[in-house]
């Protein structure tokens, strides 16, 4: 009788703390998909400012080969 007893208490205990930690890994993935998807998030901002950066310096670049082309024909007409 005893020994069912403590069976039936283990088994109470076993059952709580598998509920428990069931919760805290639904918790646990319910955060790590969050911060996933915060950081895919995050990485697309930074692509799009990459994108508009890499536009912006090659209009600069264009802007000073046209710039360099326009002195070297002043140079050489004269």
């Amino acid at each position: 009788m005893v020994f069912e007893r403590l069976r039936g208490e283990t088994s109470q205990q076993l059952g709580e703390a598998a509920r428990q930690l069931g919760g805290r890994l639904r918790r646990h993935q319910a955060e790590l998909a969050a911060s996933l998807v915060a950081a895919v998030e995050r990485s697309q901002g930074l692509v799009a400012q990459a994108e508009e950066d890499r536009t912006r310096r090659s209009t600069e670049l264009d802007q000073t080969v046209a710039l360099l082309e326009r002195a070297e024909a002043a140079l050489v007409a004269r």
